[in-house]
């Protein structure tokens, strides 16, 4: 297969829609089966799952299921099952969710705030009010309670790097590249039915953050539930063009309808089918694959067969094959990767997989054996963590208030032999010099935490920085990792 990175996009679970009973249970679970299918017939592993909002059906009464946390747990019950259905299972570090319009409280909505919401007309207003996050931001933001506390309780915090406002931007590795993935919230001025082209987003500022955020990322994925056109037509156009200037994918739910729009300047725009809408409705979900090897992408469109009960490949007449494949032919940046050497943690050189183990699971045995080896220090989590040869792209944003000792690790997972070694120390030095100019002096501790495949690798990376110039100021740890015991065992450390 080579070199490929892999999502999985679905959207609009509706979790205690009512009346939905045996029927949304019957979808859902028939979903989750197609995604082994999937794996199994079609090697789709995805790197990441994207759910593009409406997790819940919104608070609608009192008993459990009519309640939003009654509904969150319900979809977290499903998210657990979307992982589970892989093997290896995905990370929850790799689970990746916006808000939308049914997970807020509509009890919560103050009739001044659709007053504010409806005579608004000056865009830098509303812009301001999301930068400030004031009071009455805050009050805009309070109906989202119920999916703010969903997120705290089950293990994202990756999403939560903005609690605020519910807008973030994070980088993950993926076969060798940096793939930046961002989430905007379209859904904080939704307050009632029949909102198209009225949402206020505040898309400048959203867009600023999350646009500078990513700015290094070879792979730039953003997440929203609305579509641009349910936006104010002060906000609509501006943002639909500047998120197809600035990030390659853009992917959204809401409509319940799969489509995908492609430009010639390499943008593309997917739209998932909802998991559960009814069954006699439109249900879909799609995988996206893009190759490395070839330059090529493609969608994997899926629907529910309500006939037979099951997920079926979902084929539109002159867009897809028989399978429902629809091929991304005009993604020409893409092909910057077809001849590049670039060597990730998950594949070799010569692209083949070299393990099955996720880089999450290294990492997190890498920041066990941290605080267990230093319990005095404050580690500092960089958004580097795995650094690929040649094509490096690591943004330095440390937090260094608050503690009188830190330690900031960055984590460099090795499959390969030690003949590209030379390179990674320069790019140690690049490295260093970026943390320590912005940390300002202030990091007592850093540290490259080499991690070899196997023993053997770590001794040919011991020997070759043993007989090259340190770098000052570094501690270097070279380990391996230990399948047996899913953990990192440390060989040797050393500081110049």
């Amino acid at each position: 297969m080579g070199r490929t990175i892999t999502w999985l996009h679905i959207s609009d679970l509706h979790a205690g829609k009512p009346g939905a009973g045996w029927d949304a249970e019957r979808v859902i679970d028939t979903l989750v089966a197609d995604l082994t299918k999937m794996e199994r017939e079609h090697s789709l592993h995805p790197d990441f799952i994207f759910f593009t909002g409406d997790a819940a059906f919104g608070q609608i009464g009192s008993r459990t299921e009519e309640t939003l946390p009654g509904q969150f747990a319900i979809a977290q019950q499903f998210f657990t099952a979307v992982r589970q259905a892989f093997s290896p299972e995905i990370l929850l570090d790799n689970l990746f969710l916006v808000p939308g319009n049914h997970d807020l409280n509509r009890e919560a909505v103050g009739d001044d705030q659709t007053f504010w919401i409806d005579n608004q007309k000056d865009r830098e207003v509303v812009n301001k009010l999301i930068a400030a996050a004031s009071r009455q931001w805050q009050r805009y933001i309070e109906r989202f309670a119920a999916y703010r506390e969903f997120l705290e309780t089950n293990g994202c915090s990756h999403l939560l790097t903005d609690p605020e406002r519910l807008v973030y931007a994070v980088t993950r590795q993926a076969a060798g590249v940096t793939v930046g993935i961002g989430g905007f919230n379209t859904a904080w001025s939704s307050c009632r039915e029949g909102e198209k082209g009225k949402l206020w987003m505040g898309s400048r500022w959203q867009l600023e953050q999350v646009r500078s955020a990513l700015k290094r990322a070879s792979v730039s994925i953003v997440l929203m539930h609305h579509p641009a056109n349910w936006l104010t037509e002060q906000e609509d156009s501006e943002f639909e063009r500047e998120t197809a200037r600035d990030f390659r994918f853009v992917l959204h739910g809401h409509e319940h309808s799969e489509w995908v729009i492609t430009t010639t300047d390499g943008h593309t725009r997917i739209a998932a089918g909802a998991c559960y809408e009814r069954s006699d409705k439109e249900n879909g979900y799609n995988f996206v694959q893009l190759n490395l090897d070839t330059g090529q992408g493609e969608i994997w469109l899926r629907k529910y067969d309500p006939k037979g009960g099951g997920w079926v490949s979902c084929s539109i007449h002159s867009k897809t094959d028989a399978q429902g494949i629809w091929k991304l032919d005009h993604l020409d940046w893409l092909r910057h990767f077809v001849n590049s050497s670039v060597v990730s943690p998950k594949y070799g050189t010569h692209g083949k997989r070299a393990s099955a183990v996720n880089d999450i699971v290294v990492r997190e045995a890498v920041r066990k054996w941290l605080e267990s080896s230093f319990p005095s220090c404050t580690v500092v989590e960089d958004h580097g963590v795995y650094l690929p040869l040649r094509d490096v792209h690591m943004t330095v944003d440390f937090d260094v208030m608050g503690s009188d000792r830190y330690l900031v690790p960055v984590v460099v997972r090795f499959m390969l032999k030690s003949h590209q070694i030379q390179e990674l120390h320069k790019q140690f030095r690049d490295v260093q010099t970026a943390a320590m100019a912005v940390a300002h002096g202030k990091i007592n501790d850093f540290m490259f935490v080499i991690v070899g495949d196997e023993q053997s690798t770590a001794w040919s990376l011991i020997g070759y920085f043993e007989s090259q110039p340190k770098i000052g100021g570094i501690t270097y740890v070279f380990g391996c990792w230990d399948a047996a015991s899913r953990g990192f065992n440390e060989i040797k450390r050393f500081r110049p």
